[in-house]
């Protein structure tokens, strides 16, 4: 597959047309806008863009006009917080070398930000370095690593998948297991050894369960603590104390489940990939839903060919995310 190079940045706000080439600003456009671009701290290969089908129409066709050429890297659908109210849309792309973000509204129209410290805080800068991901499939795995993996300690355990991580060229295996429904990560070098998770982390499996691979294969790695059932459940919320206590009740958090068999999901669901992600592989699926039992949410990590993609939709196969993991 053709690879594209990706100069991730520091993003800083940027002026009209006239301070940066990178974006474009009509004559009737906003005198300001709010792509953000900077200079180079970090490469990134991307295998395979986001596809532009993911972006909603009045989005697409205004970076169609103005950003002829560009590769998409992820598409965020904004919502009021608690609802399913669409705010408008985030996305993030890349141009003549340059990583671009827009925000759109409601109406899929532009929307103008202040330039300067007005603007909002800078985003941190991107760790250094090369880093490349890519999946790799079970058959590939090194020797050395499928050992690990089929060895006494996680025999219990359910595979899930596999990913390539190449940092400044040194090689590291992620590979995502599953104990009692739970996610687990191990990391692992070319020769089966445990070795600290190169930046950037990326998105993991599923949840947010991390455990670390034994080098001989003998050692009990901790067990993710949860339910046997594969439904996760935080603990309940602090409770205030009275009128006029300072101690908040946080909203509780969601109820997730984890899905390893894509039967499992709505049809809806799997229209929407099959239409946007023709020919993908399933990888794995968490289901968040919230405490008021309200229809959930569907994150899933998919694979088309060698590229990563994490796409969250809701039931009906409505797209709340999605981005090409690089």
């Amino acid at each position: 597959m053709k690879r594209i190079i990706l100069t991730a940045s520091v993003l800083v706000t940027m002026l009209i047309t006239g301070c940066s080439p990178t974006a474009t600003v009509n004559p009737d456009e906003p005198s300001v806008t709010n792509a953000r671009a900077g200079a180079s701290s970090q490469t990134l290969a991307l295998i395979t863009p986001l596809p532009t089908s993911t972006l909603p129409g009045g989005v697409k066709t205004y970076l169609d006009q103005n950003y002829a050429g560009y590769s998409l890297i992820k598409v965020d659908r904004r919502r009021e917080p608690g609802t399913t109210t669409l705010t408008g849309t985030t996305v993030k792309f890349l141009q003549n070398g340059t990583v671009i973000r827009l925000d759109f509204d409601a109406s899929n129209a532009l929307v103008a930000k202040p330039a300067g410290p007005q603007g909002g805080p800078t985003p941190p800068a991107a760790p250094a370095g090369n880093h490349s991901v890519s999946y790799l499939a079970r058959p590939e795995l090194p020797a050395a690593v499928a050992s690990v993996v089929t060895s006494s300690t996680y025999a219990a355990y359910t595979y899930g998948w596999s990913e390539l991580h190449v940092h400044d060229g040194v090689t590291q295996y992620d590979v995502k297991l599953f104990n009692d429904n739970l996610p687990v990560t191990l990391h692992l070098s070319a020769s089966g050894a445990t070795v600290t998770p190169a930046p950037p982390a990326g998105p993991a499996a599923p949840g947010s369960g991390t455990a670390t691979a034994p080098v001989s294969g003998t050692a009990t790695p901790p067990k993710p603590a949860g339910p046997v059932s594969g439904t996760a459940t935080a603990p309940k919320s602090p409770v205030p104390t009275g009128p006029g206590s300072s101690t908040a009740t946080p909203p509780a958090p969601a109820n997730r489940t984890f899905i390893m068999d894509a039967s499992k999901l709505p049809s809806a669901v799997g229209t929407y990939l099959q239409t946007n992600f023709s020919g993908y592989t399933f990888l794995g699926a968490e289901l968040a839903t919230p405490p008021t039992g309200a229809t959930g949410e569907y994150t899933l990590d998919i694979a088309v060919g060698k590229q990563l993609y994490k796409v969250r939709v809701t039931a009906t196969g409505e797209l709340v995310m999605a981005e090409a993991r690089s």
